[in-house]
């Protein structure tokens, strides 16, 4: 039963932290560069402490929103001189008012909570309903 916690845990955890990214076009590293370069890219929101970059570009005249990922630390400064020439506005997630990622709102933490407080009572009462059947009828565990 413990897995099976864990396991809800986890899927939880995963849809609540990517639900955030739902709209939002995925750019490779490679994309981002070259859309950046044909100037493209309008605004740029740098995620700190995650190898993560949202924003907004323009795709046939239209603004919508895109999400990518880039190489890692090393590269930042690459990426920064390259938004800066091409005079891209640049924020940082806190900045932009989001929550960085070991900052869950509240909404998401009942969306987590609830389920997995809600297994385990059930868990418990299970095991009491058992115990009192084992007391009261001895012979229904033998069925």
């Amino acid at each position: 039963m413990s897995k099976a916690i864990f396991i809800l845990t986890a899927l939880i955890w995963i849809v609540c932290t990517t639900a955030a990214a739902t709209g939002a076009e995925f750019l490779s590293y490679e994309e981002l560069v070259t859309k950046i370069q044909e100037g493209s890219i309008k605004t740029v929101v740098l995620h700190p402490g995650r190898p993560t970059v949202s924003g907004k570009l323009l795709k046939e005249g239209v603004e919508m929103e895109f999400s990518s990922w880039h190489p890692g630390p090393k590269n930042d400064a690459l990426l920064l001189k390259l938004l800066r020439e091409q005079n891209v506005e640049v924020q940082t997630a806190t900045e932009n008012g989001m929550f960085e990622r070991y900052y869950m709102p509240i909404s998401s933490l009942l969306v987590i909570g609830i389920p997995v407080i809600s297994l385990i009572v059930l868990l418990r009462v299970n095991k009491r309903v058992k115990r009192v059947e084992s007391a009261v009828c001895p012979e229904a565990l033998q069925r």
